[in-house]
């Protein structure tokens, strides 16, 4: 027993001995100075393909834990930057202990990577954006997490930090350091039937997405413990872009600046607590865009690999800046269909040589070489033959060799601040820390939530609160059957499980359900079954015995033709719809129901994430013990929705006013505050609110004004918002009695801040709060959709000929009815002489076109009442016109 302790001690005290050796060209460098000493020292001590490696991140297909796997010997003969695991390429399964085979991975890549000389700690990647499979790549034993989409309908940024903070967590438990997510992309128009971000987007204000994804990713990076780089996507913001194989867009430079670009500029310039950007890395876009360089007919190549366009981006002053200190593009993978047909010869075969090398010039740091082969070896051999390119390009181009220098050293930086002078112990995993932050009851609280103050109730029919289901009214299920695999080893699996839909159901209903009556169906099974396909199952008892109809949808996509199955039921088949309450639940995507869809349910919710908890959230809602708050994140147009109104300022708010420091303070308490002549004074307004009572997104404007007693105004002074509030800084210039308001359009009203500025004694502050009544935010309520439309005429007389006339008919036979009672002037005004007649003909072509002109304006242009108004007005000015026409026509004795 003595001597098996004996080799135990033998052999702990060879591995520290190796590992001390391994690092000791590493550790001096790391106690000598600080990053910038550090990273040139290392620099320095690399070899060429050690600095070549560093550009690239792989992915192979297979389980890459086996120590024989081609990834292996790409590690330690090409030194490669990094991994990004794949569940779909078989390098993990969703199956079993995930979290221990995810943390056995990362813990021996990082071990091989410390058997080499400098050890550089590896970027061992997943692509986590939430929504499950294929945006999730880790699922099993891991929280779920919810889509983007639902995180921005919670309009809550602390719920959403707390999200994001368990994910850090359970990413920085299993070794995983580097996150490719989320995205950045600012969905303005919905346009689900042609392909658009789907529920991968915060919302569609990019102030609000900005926000949002500021608290998601500082709740990241303190979960992590700033172990954790950040990659969102897609740079410069895919949400205006559309496709479903290839996204395109139609957009100028400025309208990205203007609007697309707006969250990746804000967290490029956020800073962390050590001072760094809290986006140090991005992912390129693949979008192609028409009209970026001014000529609507130009169409750029795929922007990854276009170095003119993505050039033109990076030369923005403060991407430019961002870029100086450190920040990173990470290409798409290379094996991406739409650069496998960009990169395609005659034969089909894929030049990746050029592929990567035109990425790396547009300004691209890191090269993804994924999805280059279904073969592992075959993948492995091309990956090797880019890099070998790269390598043997470094030794004969210098201006080649300054570029891969320069990436190397951002990239090595962005490595420091994960892991500060590369101490193995602190880079390699701690398997005591798995069980206790990976799936832990905590963070699906945290998620059930999130979840909670993401749904949303779209439109309800009849009263408010709506009905629910009692005991003994049967339930029909209609789902998405829609299934998917998490892994390349796992079974093909359903998004929206009828187990977990029924049972969800029976705990809602508090054990009153009997789940005999609840039936469950899928879409296709009901499309084969209106169809009347072969043995297609007679779904007519199943509708006649319903007294509630549920449909479970998630999108529609092309692909999948059962997926418009809401359409044919609510459009085409509503007569098995009569006497039933009709429910639509929204699991996916912004589905596309018309408004007379709408029309023919009972209620229509959303929550925008098919994960397990989300069923259960639905079902709460569909019984009455939990009521929607939210709001959507994105304008619905069908519903007469529109984001951009109402994030607005709530005009019939008062704004509060304050000075000082603003921690700690309530407004309207008048604050201990210095105030004399010479200095000047902090003042702030908030919290402002938008139309639904949630705080405005950032950047809202507002302006603070002052007037002196007698002696004229100063400002205005223009500060924007950040998590609601704005701030200001006022000089005091004069003596006397100064009055401070805010106004942010169109909210106008605000608190007065009353200062007694005196020359040598402190000044005095008063705040005076208007008496307006207060009102608490209320849910949204959407407007009803009106399915058939009937236009109202506005004004009596000729402007109702507008419902069945087009304007062009309209003005035709105006012109030829004042033609002919110009003609009948002539005619009449020809007895008193020709210089009679033309001169009442002209009068009378004169009154026909104003009482036309009059008519139309007040009819199509004008309010209801202002047309109404306008009537009598047209109508009096043709009487006299003509009248008096008529008085002077010649009589017959004349």
């Amino acid at each position: 027993m003595r001597g098996v302790r004996t080799v135990r001690r033998w052999i702990r005290w060879g591995l520290v001995l190796a590992l001390a050796l391994g690092l000791a060209p590493i550790a001096p460098a790391a106690a000598q100075g600080g990053e910038d000493e550090f990273i040139a020292r290392l620099l320095a001590q690399m070899p060429p393909e050690a600095k070549v490696g560093q550009l690239f991140l792989v992915t192979l297909p297979g389980p890459i834990a086996r120590s024989d796997h081609p990834l292996r010997s790409l590690l330690t003969e090409q030194r490669i930057g990094g991994v990004v695991l794949s569940p779909d390429q078989g390098n993990f399964t969703n199956l079993g202990d995930t979290p221990s085979e995810l943390l056995s991975i990362t813990l021996s890549l990082q071990q091989q990577a410390a058997t080499l000389n400098p050890f550089i700690p590896l970027f061992i990647g997943v692509r986590q954006q939430g929504d499950g499979p294929p945006f999730s790549a880790w699922t099993r034993g891991a929280m779920p997490l919810p889509s983007p989409l639902a995180l921005g309908a919670t309009w809550d940024p602390e719920r959403v930090q707390a999200v994001g903070q368990a994910l850090g967590e359970e990413l920085q438990a299993v070794g995983v350091n580097l996150l490719l997510g989320p995205p950045l992309d600012v969905l303005l128009e919905p346009r689900p039937e042609i392909g658009d971000a789907g529920v991968q987007t915060f919302g569609g204000d990019p102030q609000w997405v900005s926000r949002i994804a500021r608290a998601y990713l500082s709740g990241l990076m303190a979960g992590s413990e700033g172990r954790l780089l950040i990659a969102p996507g897609s740079f410069p913001g895919e949400g205006r872009a559309y496709g479903w194989s290839e996204r395109t867009a139609v957009l100028t430079k400025e309208d990205l600046v203007a609007f697309d670009l707006v969250p990746f500029l804000e967290l490029m310039r956020t800073p962390t607590e050590t001072g760094r950007p809290l986006v140090r890395a991005v992912q390129v876009s693949l979008m192609r865009i028409r009209g970026f360089g001014g000529s609507a007919q130009e169409w750029t190549r795929p922007l990854a690999v276009d170095g003119n366009a993505l050039g033109t981006l990076l030369t923005l002053p403060e991407i430019k800046t961002w870029r100086d200190r450190g920040g990173v593009l990470l290409s798409p993978p290379l094996g991406h269909p739409v650069l496998r047909a960009e990169y395609a010869d005659e034969q089909g075969e894929i030049d990746f040589r050029r592929a990567a090398l035109d990425a790396f010039m547009a300004g691209n740091d890191l090269i993804w070489l994924g999805d280059l082969h279904a073969n592992a070896l075959e993948a492995a051999r091309r990956a090797t033959e880019v890099i070998r390119f790269f390598s043997e390009k470094y030794s004969t181009d210098l201006a080649f060799q300054n570029l891969v220098n320069s990436a190397v050293a951002r990239i090595l930086r962005l490595k420091y601040a994960l892991y500060p002078g590369f101490a193995a112990g602190v880079v390699f995993p701690n398997p005591q820390q798995l069980r206790q932050a990976v799936g832990t009851p905590a963070h699906l609280q945290v998620v059930r939530q999130a979840l909670e103050s993401a749904v949303v109730r779209l439109y309800s029919a009849g009263s408010n609160p709506p009905p629910i289901p009692q005991p003994g009214e049967p339930i029909l299920i209609l789902v998405d059957g829609r299934r998917v695999r998490a892994c390349a080893a796992c079974p093909e699996q359903p998004l929206l499980p009828a187990e977990t839909l029924t049972q969800a159901l029976q705990t809602a209903s508090g054990g009153a359900l009997d789940p005999a009556q609840i039936s469950v169906r899928s879409f296709a099974e009901a499309m084969a079954f209106f169809s009347r396909a072969p043995e297609a199952p007679d779904l007519r008892p199943d509708f006649e015995r319903a007294a509630w109809i549920v449909i479970a949808a998630l999108d529609e996509h092309p692909a999948d033709p059962a997926s418009s199955l809401p359409h044919l039921l609510l459009g085409e088949r509503a007569e098995l719809l009569g006497g039933k309450k009709v429910v639509f639940w929204g699991f996916g995507a912004l589905y596309p129901l018309t408004a007379r869809e709408i029309a023919r349910l009972s209620r229509y919710e959303a929550i925008w994430t098919h994960i397990p908890p989300a069923v259960e959230i639905m079902a709460r809602v569909l019984f009455g013990t939990l009521t929607p708050r939210s709001r959507p994140p994105l304008s619905i147009p069908t519903l007469g929705y529109h984001l951009a109104d109402r994030v607005r300022p709530d005009p019939a708010q008062v704004i509060p006013l304050g000075v000082g420091p603003r921690e700690g303070t309530s407004p309207g308490t008048p604050t201990p505050v210095a105030v004399q002549v010479g200095q000047t004074l902090r003042v702030w307004a908030g919290p402002i609110r938008d139309r639904d009572g949630f705080l405005v997104p950032d950047g809202i404007p507002v302006w603070f004004t002052g007037i002196y007693t007698d002696q004229g105004s100063i400002g205005p002074f223009i500060a924007r918002t950040r998590d609601g509030f704005a701030e200001v800084d006022i000089p005091l210039d004069r003596e006397g009695s100064l009055e401070i308001r805010a106004v942010s359009e169109p909210a106008r009203l605000s608190y007065r801040l009353q200062i007694q500025i005196e020359k040598n004694r402190p000044g005095r502050i008063a705040t005076i709060v208007p008496p307006t009544p207060t009102r608490s935010p209320e849910p949204t309520v959407l407007p009803t959709p009106k399915p058939w439309p009937t236009l109202t005429p506005r004004a009596p007389g000729f402007a109702t000929l507008r419902l069945s006339l087009t304007g062009w008919q309209a003005f035709g036979w105006s012109h030829m009815l004042i033609l002919g009672f110009s003609v009948l002037i002539f005619a009449l005004g020809w007895r008193r002489g020709p210089d009679w007649a033309w001169r009442s003909t002209l009068l009378g072509w004169i009154a026909g076109w104003i009482t036309y002109t009059l008519l139309i304006v007040g009819g199509q242009i004008l309010s209801v009442p202002e047309a109404r108004a306008l009537s009598p007005i047209a109508s009096g000015a043709a009487v006299l016109l003509i009248g008096g026409l008529a008085m002077g026509m010649p009589t017959k004795g004349d």
